[in-house]
């Protein structure tokens, strides 16, 4: 019973129109779907909504004698204004403004002549219709406005407009030219092409496509057996009627098959192809990546190269040059100051310099490990985000090593290095016009002995510190202030007790770096017992450390205060030389710190090992002289380009769509209300329209001519503006058509048999031609006019 139920449904649903149809929106749902997962701020739900009405319009008007040149710009432009509606929110101040609107009318159909009307709803409608137009308007001018610059700025709503546009032209591609065309190939390759480019760019893995695969290869097969049954009953050549079961049942077996296939095959050989591509193509892409991640790309490579066995680290400080907690004055680098450093303070300690290699975010009780990184490539003097920090400076370093090292060191968060350079984050750098994201900073490395660094340091008075609120953006709260599992009771009991009665967290911070600081420091330590937590042990057992035991400590404890903290691991500021300007590093220098997140500044240094200098922080801001003219200037991406990005292309961009689609609706109802005349009324209409345009033309007129008088001088003129141009095909058709429609027109108003309704197609096929060639003639016949 169940088999004879299958083959019904299967001969029910295999209706050719129908089948082929759900196959597309298969294809597309799986181009829509791919894109929200690699692109940030894209919702499956809205991209799929729009691609199946683009999908379901475009075939709808596809069955229609409507022509391709006029279909296109309709779709395009119906696309825009639906996802400007979306983007901007603007359905429910449209319902109310009708809604009000519908109340005014009802009104005055009530009491015409002495409505009582209250215009308090229409107003606040209008008013918020405009707000949402205009706020939408200004948030996609800052940021087509941001992609003149080094940082081009990702903005949620862009995004949408600029994919939900991609989406929908492709779909209306795909139901367009499926419809009208059956070409199955050529109807999903650009939604194919999108989704492999942006899949490309952000190293997802390839079994994305997966989906998309299986329901292509099943429109390509019963596109092809759709045509050739077409064929066979056109040449009455004969064939079974079980053809479509036995054919549907094998293309999904062997579309299983491939799918099957082509899930392990990645693992193979497609990885290694992207690779390659990707090597060649690395510098171009590099350049361009802020631009492109402007869109919502962003990149996930597979590999982090010389950081992956530095990911879990244990007690990181293991992965400094001089491994270990023992001291060595064996000279790691030098570190000059170039430039952002009031003179005379570089060895000041209320400048807080600590030369940064790795960061942590996670504790697993005995050590730290990182979450996961990408990798991303920068060239030389390439930023990685340029961002307004209030309170931090920008200095300069000439970093010189002794030997290779892994990994870049540089005093705050690194802008840029003078050498080819990588960066390991756990999440990418962005910014918008309401906020910025500085990145989630993890590591970062150049291959060059010697290079010059530019990075942000903070200069933090406690004033400041204190007035920091503790409003923290979600990728802090998600990532760096719960408190680790497993840590023991104690540890907790202990945090609380020394922050009773403290809310500030500033002075919270303080409490616990000062506690710490009663600890010894020592690196003769015994191996940490089994099953035990290491900052337990620590504050409870031996009392006594070096500075990854205190680091841990106050990071963990710091957690519990519900202060947002992390590990750093690099070098202590080393010995200033006064005679050769610059930091002498050594070994002994090698250092792990716990750095605190404060609103509105960012990550601040702590010093809770007793062994190393407090940080001296005043009380009040700093003020050097010259400090404010410690700045980048940003490179630009699109220099060249940069006077189209101002304030006024979306408007002139508004206007123009405005116009096209005007003209579109215009001609619509246009033919709409042609077709509506009677034959004669029809070929009155045109021929009035016909002499309008001749005299406009300069076609001469006189009382007594005739129309076919009329018709020959409106052909002359077309000669003598087109001069050589006249044996041209477009003008010869153009000529005759004038005296088609001529002929048409004289037939309505003289002949006995007067028109046909056959004739309306005629005379509207003549129009069409007619009317944009009469409108284009105009610009080469006031050209002439002009020149004599």
């Amino acid at each position: 019973m169940l088999p004879e139920l299958t083959v019904r449904l299967i001969r029910k649903i295999a209706v050719p129109s129908v089948f082929i149809f759900w196959l597309l929106v298969g294809v597309i749902s799986s181009v829509t779907y791919g894109l929200s997962l690699l692109i940030r701020g894209l919702s499956f739900d809205i991209l799929f909504g729009l691609s199946f009405v683009g999908l379901a319009v475009s075939w709808w008007l596809a069955r229609t004698r409507l022509k391709t040149w006029l279909a296109a710009p309709m779709l395009l432009f119906a696309g825009v204004g639906l996802i400007y509606l979306i983007v901007g929110k603007l359905f429910t101040p449209i319902v109310n403004l009708g809604h009000a609107l519908w109340q005014i009318g009802w009104i005055y159909l009530q009491d015409p002549k002495n409505p009582v009307v209250d215009f308090t709803a229409l107003q606040l409608s209008l008013t918020e219709f405009t707000q949402r137009v205009n706020l939408t308007g200004a948030e996609l001018n800052d940021w087509l406005g941001s992609l003149s610059t080094a940082t081009p700025i990702f903005h949620a709503t862009a995004v949408l407009l600029v994919w939900g546009s991609a989406v929908w032209l492709v779909s209306v591609w795909a139901g367009w030219v499926q419809r009208r065309y059956k070409n199955a190939l050529l109807s999903i390759l650009p939604g194919s092409i999108l989704l492999i480019a942006a899949q490309g760019y952000t190293y997802v893995e390839p079994t994305i496509l997966i989906p998309l695969l299986f329901f292509a290869l099943l429109l390509m097969a019963l596109t092809w057996l759709n045509t050739n049954e077409t064929r066979w009953k056109s040449h009455k050549i004969d064939y079974p009627d079980d053809v479509r079961l036995d054919s549907i049942v094998a293309f999904v077996g062997i579309a299983v098959f491939l799918v099957v296939v082509a899930f392990f095959l990645p693992r193979i050989s497609i990885r290694r192809v992207v690779e390659m591509v990707r090597q060649l193509t690395n510098p171009q892409i590099e350049q361009a990546a802020p631009f492109i991640e402007s869109f919502g790309l962003q990149v996930n490579q597979p590999s982090v190269g010389r950081f992956g066995s530095m990911l879990d680290a244990g007690l990181p400080r293991d992965h400094l040059v001089g491994a270990g907690p023992e001291l060595s004055e064996q000279i790691v680098m030098s570190v000059q100051i170039g430039a952002g450093l009031p003179p005379g303070v570089e060895a000041d300690d209320t400048i807080p310099l600590y030369w940064r290699g790795l960061t942590y975010d996670l504790y697993n009780g005995t050590g730290w490990d990182s979450s996961d990184v990408t990798l991303h490539h920068y060239r030389a003097d390439q930023q990685v985000g340029l961002f307004v920090r209030p309170g931090y400076w920008i200095i300069e370093q000439d970093v010189r090593f002794i030997d290779e090292s892994p990994l870049l060191f540089a005093a705050g968060d690194l802008i840029s290095v003078d050498e080819n350079y990588q960066v390991a984050w756990r999440s990418q750098p962005w910014r918008s016009e309401i906020e910025q994201f500085p990145g989630d900073f993890f590591g970062a490395s150049t291959d060059a002995l010697t290079y010059r660094a530019q990075s942000f340091v903070p200069v933090v008075d406690e004033t400041t510190l204190r007035a920091s609120p503790r409003l923290y953006p979600d990728w802090v709260l998600e990532n760096y202030i719960l408190v680790p599992f497993g840590v023991p009771q104690r540890v907790i009991n202990l945090t609380n007790q020394l922050i009773a009665g403290v809310s500030n967290p500033y002075d919270r911070a303080r409490l616990i770096e000062q506690y710490l600081r009663q600890f010894d420091y020592t690196t003769d330590l015994p191996p940490l017992p089994p099953n035990r937590d290491l900052v337990d042990y620590f504050l409870f057992d031996i009392r006594k450390g070096y500075c990854d035991y205190f680091a841990t400590a106050m990071v963990v404890m710091a957690r519990v205060a519900g202060l947002p903290s992390r590990l750093v691991v690099g070098y202590a500021r080393g010995t200033y030389d006064a005679a050769n300007n610059r930091y002498v590093v050594s070994e002994a220098n090698a250092h792990s710190w716990p750095e605190i997140y404060f609103s509105g500044i960012g990550w601040v240094p702590f010093e809770p090992t007793s062994a190393f200098q407090e940080i001296a922080r005043s009380e009040f801001p700093l003020q050097f002289p010259g400090d404010a003219t410690y700045v980048i200037e940003a490179e630009s991406l699109m220099g060249g380009l940069k006077p189209l990005f101002g304030s006024w292309p979306l408007t002139f961009g508004a206007a123009a769509l405005g116009l096209i689609w005007g003209w579109m609706v215009w001609i619509t109802l246009d033919e709409w209300l042609l077709r509506r005349l009677a034959p004669a009324g029809m070929a009155t209409r045109l021929y009035k329209r016909l002499y309008r345009h001749g005299r406009r033309l300069g076609a001469p007129a006189r009382k007594q001519d005739t129309p076919h008088d009329f018709a020959n001088a409106l052909r002359r003129q077309f000669a003598a503006i087109y001069g050589k141009s006249i044996r041209h095909k477009s003008v010869l058709q153009t000529r005759r058509d004038i005296l088609d429609l001529t002929n048409v027109y004289t037939r309505a108003q003289f002949s006995a048999q007067g028109l046909l309704d056959e004739d309306k197609a005629h005379m509207l096929a003549v129009w069409q031609r007619l009317r944009p060639r009469l409108l284009w003639a105009r610009g080469p016949y006031w050209l002439k006019k002009f020149r004599k």
